[in-house]
């Protein structure tokens, strides 16, 4: 009842700005009539996933040397594998290099709300919904006039892959790569269309 009562307040603008300009035929409040209503369920989906990666970076690390009268550095690994680095000296800062490796973890996380329709709708237009509405989850989908959805699941799961890979990770090698797909739901809102003549 309440999206009928809105489509009767905007129903003149249905026809267009020409048909207003149209002195002969313009629509009126009497002249336009309700032709004929329906209500569909329109899909869409929210996805929300997970890519952690273990990787390595080799890196060289600039350390200051305060003592001016250092000429190299040892770092005590093992009495046998003693590393021994030069100091460099700029004017009056000296300085060593470094190489070493670092471990690093990262977790990409990626969420979102899609058209099931495959129309290019703000996700924030959906997230609006979902708190403004009521909803309930179920296994199965039991309403007449439900619209299949046009981005399948293959094509939603090749998406959020693409979203997640895109991240750019520096490393040296990887180790681990993993994704995974922690929450998943199709949902369906109802959409009522009212045609005029």
């Amino acid at each position: 009842e309440s999206a009928k009562q809105q489509a009767e307040k905007k129903k003149l603008n249905a026809f267009g700005v020409l048909a207003k300009l149209n002195f002969l035929k313009r629509p009126t409040e009497e002249t336009v009539l309700l032709k004929d209503q329906m209500l569909r369920y329109e899909p869409f989906w929210f996805v929300e996933s997970k890519r952690l990666v273990n990787y390595n970076c080799i890196v060289t690390y600039v350390v200051p040397v305060h003592n001016q009268h250092a000429i190299s550095l040892t770092i005590d690994q093992q009495e046998d594998l003693n590393q021994v680095y030069p100091v460099m000296r700029q004017q009056d800062k000296s300085k060593v290099d470094i190489q070493i490796v670092e471990h690093c973890h990262r977790a990409i996380e990626y969420s979102n709300y899609l058209d099931g329709l495959k129309r290019e709708i703000k996700s924030t237009v959906f997230t609006d919904y979902i708190k403004k509405f009521e909803h309930s989850e179920v296994e199965q989908v039991d309403m007449e006039n439900v619209l299949q959805p046009l981005l399948s699941l293959d094509a939603l799961t090749s998406l959020v892959r693409s979203e997640l890979q895109n991240k750019t990770i520096n490393a040296t090698n990887i180790q681990d790569d993993a994704e995974e797909i922690t929450s998943l739901y199709l949902y369906f809102r109802p959409v009522y269309a009212f045609e005029y003549h």
